[in-house]
């Protein structure tokens, strides 16, 4: 378990140090584009439209 903040979670994924993140769309999807080892994964019912995760 890691902690890490909103503006650096996306490094972390792509550098490998970590393996799971929640994120917001606009940051995930661009990056799964972008980095062969990311990956977005949203279930089969669907996800919230919004969440709140503080």
């Amino acid at each position: 378990v890691r902690l890490f903040d909103s503006v650096h979670y996306l490094k972390a994924l792509g550098a490998g140090e970590v393996w799971v993140a929640v994120g917001w769309s606009s940051d995930i999807l661009p990056a799964a584009k972008r980095l062969s080892d990311v990956a977005v994964i949203v279930p089969k019912s669907g996800t919230s439209l919004w969440a709140d995760l503080w």
